[in-house]
């Protein structure tokens, strides 16, 4: 439209916004209440919540189609009915003077939970919660049955009926209207009789569960497990038996391990028979896949069974399986020392299932076998894991690790160092953050002398200086103390930025004082450079907390200068969530950077992310993706590139089954269909049986590409054989019982044998050869034929990878070295060498590929080719450079997030460049097709594959998609002590992905929300579970049988939400599992009311003996500012009520308590409200929040008597 009639239509929008605009203050928050614009970005439409405000001299230029408008909002009502007991929790997006008493959906979310006379919840209402724009409540149902018990777990639905968060009172009936298909089922949700999980109780006064059913009608108990029904997990409870262990069907004997120490605390493992019938308590868990039946093997298929002593220590697991025509038990044994700490765990590799009194040897327990030792105060000394070597550990009184020695440390010459003589070591402040991480040479005395003086030194901790003799910015009192020997590779500063040594950007004065507690700056060294050359990172806070700004130095080229960092501005909405991040990226002069990019995000009335935007310079504003959720908040859409808002270069459309389970991804160049229970093997447990995949042919644009694919599992979840319809390609595996492939078969078109593949091991448990037995493929894609024989570094990382048949050469590796963290330094490859430069914390920075000539930096997502930036990597793709200008490529993933489309975004189409298909391992199946340069190499995982190596970089390890194994032993590999360390996802790699190459992070919903964690806390292996199974402090064990894994997450947004979520945890002030007074109160001002997760173990508990306890079983309330050396666990927590267990363990009873400042009515905060008034602070405003404990701690058994 011309000027004219856009200056008319402008003057009936603000006659409009007249009445909206100034009764509310601007939230900072996803699509802006009240934006300003003061020029015309091009942008066909501008909206906000409340107004839109355009400045004097906005002009858009004739020919300009423009809509200014004012988005859909609510009210959400006056609350909750006052007929009925509830607790109503109103979350506001913006700030008020006062609170509102019927707020828009554009100022806040409100929850309501209502209560029965007996104080059970009755309903759950999101209040107008609904996705899309239809503004309904969001309503879950609960009920009980005649005993009191929850008997149903319900979906929500979405009902007009009272909304804005009234009771409704026939939720039961209008939910299974809603599914049913009477109602209205949400859009890209499977219709379903039954949405809810149906609970059975065994009849007893203890209220076990002995069924737990899922949304579905094959999910419902019944009274056969079918096709059709009855597909529930099962419990059964029982005990041990004396039946022998040849009778597989049947026995349920467990050998009896005890541990004998040594002087030193050095274990030996001791076999005494067996226990006897009913010693033991035994908990069988019977997934979806059972099919029913007893006394019979196949009975025992598909179950887990744990074995607990008096003491409730699990002592066995034990699952089953036929490999082969084979019928296998696979028993994991725990073994425990007298004083109730774990010494071994012996895997089902082992054979533990044994009698008599011939225990394990020693040359078994090397290979098969975790073996921990322990100091004199319950410390981990030692500890050596399969595959790879023992590894000694040094602690401080105050607990803190000091030393940590690794095999190569101790056995191989590295860098110089004498083997035996260097180790890593740790150095803290007074309250036990870590200031300085390196490693040491030239300390030649054993473990033992090394803690000795490590106790009996006069300083355990480093202050801040700069006088005469401080070494970078600390005092240098605590061990190690002698500079010459140490390579320092990590320095960080908290609290404040004054007196900092050679920190290279100091604007503090522009932001926030109160850092107090918080890390300011970081210094990382770039490792195997001379002379040393240290990274900044300077980091700036708002009054909450938030880092508003960080100066990052990065390694362009192979060197520092001043003129090399990023300068990255953040903003949050008022609420914490990421708005706006714009990184300034400067190369060659501080002024003027090489690139800004800048990146937003919009968030819907329940704070989904609605929209992500990325602008390059002074380019389009572009939005990479549009997410729309149906309305129980399943991700329905997602619109890929956009200029305008409407037209996008390609949209996603999501469907799910009855469980939630992600089942149809349909995009116009990319479709993946995902089946469970179907095909002629269905799952039941979320494995994936079945999967139909139709993409762009490059070749013949016209005739797509169709793909379906069938999946077999064996009875403990690993893939046996994933097969491609007409005959176009399989692989099929068998497995030893550690879960070290024993051989894989790989077809090719036509049904053509490439791969015929024997694995053998040697007695380090690595794997020794591989033989393919097909002579005439000798294509380098594929292992080549002959034996290829491995060896490894006494870590257990990869060296050589060596063929020396005749021809057969093309992939091989005749040398690694490796940097202090286990990362590659340098890679000798028969196609070239690839040399690599990661920094003191495991970041890579540079590769030198002599393969394909290519001198690559990497700097935080952008990279760089030759010294000349070649991409950026976004969300939803990359964006690629070629001068001043930038090309917006995009890949669409399936639900692995593997690469399998690529396209390039044009004027009005979009254009697609690249296509690949893997086998289920990992393996381009068919030669990926890339068009135009630079070529992509992140393929499966999203990960980069390292061109003439074969092998894909995850950051912490590289991985081998030709034999399935990772390179590395897993850093983690405990987390999952019953499988091979060198596995890769549970060989179930249509369901499960490592992001990382090491275990990652607590446990989330299906939505990528954090829940809370197990009782080993935040730093533990990914764990995704329905909200229902979920209780805060569950034992890992336990969490780990409600794991739905990857494909639990609904989709791409939810992956994304999880990702998020993980990567922010180092952040938190409860990541290190401890408090400290000024984080627990900053956590109040700034945390939202959200929960912290701490360890027990952390706390300082020494006032506190199990005589002071009634006896085992008995709870007791301890005031920590009398019953511990720590002012700060007192002051932190007060009164604490623990609970005694066998050992002289105790556990946090409740494991929650109340952080509330200033509220006198709750004793517990006593000791806190006393400390603030007497010590002069005022924690100031804030939101209440729980602290979860979760773990245990040994205590003393007496009063310490000193002499």
């Amino acid at each position: 439209m011309g000027n004219k009639d856009m200056n008319h239509t402008m003057r009936l929008i603000f006659c409009c916004i007249a009445l909206v605009s100034g009764l509310y203050a601007d939230p900072s928050y996803g699509q802006a209440a009240n934006p300003t614009y003061s020029s015309y970005s091009g942008l066909p439409e501008l909206s906000g919540t409340q107004s839109v405000r355009l400045l004097p001299g906005f002009h858009a230029p004739a020919g300009s189609t423009l809509r200014v408008f004012i988005t859909g909002t609510t009210s959400l009502g006056d609350g909750a009915s006052s007929n009925q007991n509830y607790v109503q929790t109103t979350r506001y997006f913006l700030p008020l003077d006062a609170p509102v008493a019927s707020p828009t959906s554009a100022q806040a979310m409100r929850d309501i939970t209502y209560f029965d006379g007996l104080g059970r919840p009755l309903q759950q209402v999101g209040v107008k919660a609904s996705g899309g724009t239809g503004y309904k409540d969001l309503v879950t149902p609960v009920t009980y049955d005649t005993y009191g018990r929850q008997d149903r777990d319900y979906l929500p639905y979405a009902t007009e009926t009272g909304a804005g968060g009234t009771f409704k009172s026939g939720a039961v009936a209008q939910q299974g209207s809603y599914y049913s298909g009477t109602g209205t089922v949400p859009v890209g949700q499977a219709v379903n009789p039954s949405p809810y999980g149906r609970r059975v109780y065994e009849p007893s006064p203890l209220d076990r569960v002995v069924e737990q059913g899922f949304p579905g009608a094959v999910w419902q108990p019944a009274g056969t497990r079918g096709t059709g029904s009855g597909r529930t997990v099962a419990t059964e409870y029982t005990a041990n038996n004396a039946t022998a262990f040849g009778t597989v069907a049947t026995t349920r004997m467990a050998s009896r391990y005890r541990v004998t120490l040594a002087g030193d605390g050095t274990p030996t493992l001791v076999l005494d028979g067996t226990y006897t019938a009913g010693e033991l308590y035994v908990t069988v868990t019977k997934d979806e896949n059972w099919a029913g039946g007893s006394s019979t093997f196949a009975s025992r298929l598909h179950t887990v069974e744990d074995y607990a002593d008096k003491q409730g220590r699990v002592v066995l697991r034990r699952t089953f399986n036929v490999n082969e025509g084979v019928n296998e038990v696979l028993s994991t044994y725990y073994v425990y020392n007298d004083l109730g700490q774990l010494s071994f765990v012996l895997t089902p590799e082992l054979g533990g299932d044994r009698t008599g009194t011939t225990a394990p040897t020693s040359a078994e327990l090397t290979t098969h076998a975790y073996r921990y030792i322990y100091d004199g105060r319950g410390r981990l000394a030692e500890k050596r894991i399969p595959g790879r070597g023992a590894e000694n550990y040094v602690h401080s009184p105050a607990g803190w690790l000091v030393f940590h020695q690794d095999a190569r440390q101790r056995l191989e010459t590295v860098s110089g160092f004498t083997p035996g003589q260097y180790h890593t070591f740790h150095k803290y402040d007074g309250q036990g953050r870590l200031v300085l991480k390196g490693v040491e040479r030239n300390r030649v005395l054993d473990r033992a002398s090394i803690q000795g003086l490590v106790d009996g030194h006069a300083y355990q901790w480093e202050e801040r200086s700069t006088a005469t003799g401080s070494f970078h910015g600390y005092t240098n009192r605590a061990i190690p103390q002698n500079t010459v020997d140490m390579d320092v590779l990590e320095v960080h500063y908290y609290d404040d930025y004054a007196n900092i040594p050679s920190l290279p950007h100091n604007e503090s004065g522009s932001y926030s004082k109160l850092t107090h507690g918080r890390l300011v700056a970081s210094k990382v060294k770039v490792l195997d450079v001379s002379p040393a050359v240290y990274l900044w990172t300077v980091y700036y806070y708002d009054d909450k907390g938030n880092v508003v700004r960080e100066r990052k130095q990065h390694y362009l080229g192979g060197s520092i200068a001043s003129t090399k960092f990023d300068d990255i501005t953040t903003e949050y909405t008022f609420t914490g969530l990421l708005k706006k991040e714009t990184r300034k990226h400067h190369t060659t002069s501080t002024a003027t950077p090489e690139v800004t990019v800048v990146t937003e995000y919009e968030y819907d009335h329940r704070e989904r992310l609605t929209h992500a935007w990325k602008k390059i310079n002074t380019g389009t504003r572009t939005l990479l993706a549009r997410n729309t959720y149906n309305e129980v908040g399943q991700l329905r859409t997602k619109g890929i590139h956009s200029t305008d808002g409407t037209s996008f270069g390609q949209s996603v459309t999501y469907s799910y089954n009855a469980r939630g389970w992600l089942s149809d991804a349909n995009a116009g160049l990319f479709r993946q269909m995902l089946g469970y229970n179907a095909g002629s093997a269905p799952q039941y447990n979320g494995n994936i049986a079945t999967q139909a995949s139709t993409r762009h042919n490059m070749a013949s644009p016209a005739a797509k590409v169709t793909d379906t694919y069938t999946y077999t599992y064996d009875a403990v979840g690993r893939l046996t054989e994933g097969t491609m319809g007409g005959g176009k390609g399989r692989e099929k595996l068998v497995y030893y019982k550690n879960g070290n492939i024993r051989s894989l078969l790989r077809t090719g078109t036509g049904s053509a044998t490439v791969d015929q593949l024997t694995y053998s091991y040697n007695t380090a448990g690595r794997l020794g050869s591989v033989v393919d037995a097909i002579t005439a493929d000798t294509d380098v894609n594929y292992q080549l034929p002959g034996t290829t024989n491995y060896t490894y570094d006494e870590n257990g990382n990869l060296k050589t990878r060596v063929n020396s048949g005749s021809g057969r050469t093309g992939n091989n590796i005749t040398a690694t070295s490796y940097n202090y963290l286990d990362l590659p330094r340098s890679v000798t490859a028969v196609a070239g060498n690839v040399t690599y430069t990661y920094d003191g914390t495991g970041r890579k920075l540079r590769s030198v590929n002599g393969i394909n000539g290519q001198t690559r930096d990497y700097i935080d997502g952008i990279e760089y080719s030759g010294g000349t930036m070649e991409l950026i990597h976004t969300e939803e793709g990359r964006i690629l450079r070629n001068g001043s200008t930038y090309r917006y490529h995009y890949f669409l993933r399936d639900h692995l997030g593997n690469n399998r489309v690529g396209f390039e975004q044009g004027t009005n189409v979009a254009t697609p460049n690249f296509t690949a298909d893997y086998y289920p391992f990992g393996l381009q199946y068919r030669e990926v097709v890339r068009i135009g340069s630079p070529k992509n190499n992140y393929l499966y995982n999203g990960k980069e594959l390292q061109d003439g190596l074969k092998q894909y970089d995850y950051g912490a390890r590289f991985y081998d998609p030709v034999i399935g194994r990772w390179g590395s032993v897993d850093l983690l590999a405990e987390e999952f002590d019953n499988v091979s360390p060198y596995n890769y996802g549970l060989n179930n790699p249509l369901r499960f992905i490592d992001p990382t190459g090491m275990a990652a992070a607590p446990i989330y919903d299906e939505d990528g929300n954090l829940l809370g964690t197990d009782d080993e806390g935040l730093q533990g292996k990914a764990i995704v579970m329905n909200e229902k199974d979920f209780t805060q402090g569950m034992s890992h064990e336990e969490a780990l049988k409600k794991n739905l894994g990857v494909a639990g997450l609904k989709g791409d947004e939810a992956k994304s939400n999880l990702l998020t979520n993980y990567n922010s945890l180092p952040s938190r002030p409860d990541y290190d599992g401890h408090l400290t007074l000024a984080e627990a109160n900053e956590w109040f001002r700034t945390g939202n009311g959200q929960p912290l997760y701490v360890s027990l173990d952390k706390l300082d508990l020494s006032g506190i003996n199990v005589e002071k306890f009634r006896g085992v079983g008995s709870v007791e309330t301890f005031n920590l500012l009398l019953n511990s050396n720590s002012v700060n666990d007192g002051l932190v927590y007060g009164n604490i009520a623990l609970k005694l267990y066998p050992n002289n363990r105790v556990r946090a009873y409740a494991d929650e308590y109340d952080f509330r400042m200033h509220s006198w009515s709750n004793p517990l905060n006593w000791p806190r409200n006393a400390e603030t008034i007497i010590g002069g602070r005022v924690a100031g405003v804030g939101t209440p929040y729980n602290i979860n404990l979760t773990g245990s701690k040994w205590i003393r058994p007496t009063y310490q008597v000193v002499k």
